[in-house]
């Protein structure tokens, strides 16, 4: 039986709407199939401001738990949007994360939710995927980022779980339950979202399919948006 008994997901303005609800709705899912059987999965949505999170489309959810760098968690799942720039610059958000990597606890993410995960230096040499805007400048600062991109890469030994651009949320969350969960709990949950037909027994594998290579139009997207979701480093002046 998996170790994780609570999951909390990072709610920030212009989160994505699909990188935050899509595996949040799935985890609590998960969470009500597994109570039917007594067993305890605490899933929540927090942010850092009390009242309801605005996200990058203008969807406007209310925060389950208001969220310091105290709080904590099992896991704690990161996701990304257009927010993820300005969040890679609050400091009570960067705390929240490096507290949980010193604390040996898992972290998830998806899209460019891993740009507040490398601003918050936690990634260190682990291999990791990422989406095509931000996947340049974190192979330029040096990030492990595997090649060809995968959906997801499972990295136990850093305690660490990423996930690819917004097609690979959806296949992701189900291999995250499978690798963290295990074998039944991924299987139900692959079978009550249908991810079993369509994307097979991979979501059992740690590292996922991988990404097709469109350099032109990636470079293009890289140049419109890597500045505005993961910002370059300040540079420090002696």
């Amino acid at each position: 039986m998996s170790a994780i008994k609570s999951v909390m997901f990072l709610g920030y303005p212009k989160c994505g709407e699909q990188d935050t609800l899509a595996p949040w709705e799935m985890l609590k899912s998960l969470a009500w199939v597994m109570s039917q059987k007594g067993l305890q999965l605490d899933v929540k949505l927090g942010a850092f401001e009390e009242g309801n999170i605005t996200m990058q489309m203008g969807a406007v959810v209310a925060s389950e738990i208001l969220l310091t760098p105290q709080s904590r968690a099992d896991l704690l799942y990161v996701p990304g949007g257009t927010g993820s720039g300005d969040a890679c610059k609050n400091e009570p958000i960067l705390d929240l994360i490096r507290a949980h990597r010193a604390d040996g606890k898992w972290i998830a993410t998806n899209c460019s939710g891993i740009a507040i995960l490398q601003r918050a230096k936690v990634l260190s040499d682990a291999p990791v995927t990422a989406a095509a805007t931000v996947s340049r400048r974190l192979l330029q600062e040096g990030v492990n980022v595997l090649q060809p991109r995968k959906t997801w890469v499972y990295s136990p030994d850093q305690r660490l779980f990423t996930a690819a651009g917004g097609s690979a949320v959806h296949p992701s969350t189900v291999a995250l339950v499978w690798n963290l969960f295990g074998e039944n709990w991924g299987k139900t949950l692959a079978l009550m979202w249908d991810t079993l037909g369509a994307i097979g027994k991979k979501l059992a594998e740690p590292i996922g399919p991988d990404y097709g290579s469109y350099p032109a139009y990636e470079s293009d997207l890289q140049d419109q948006w890597e500045d505005a979701l993961l910002p370059k480093l300040e540079k420090t002046i002696r």
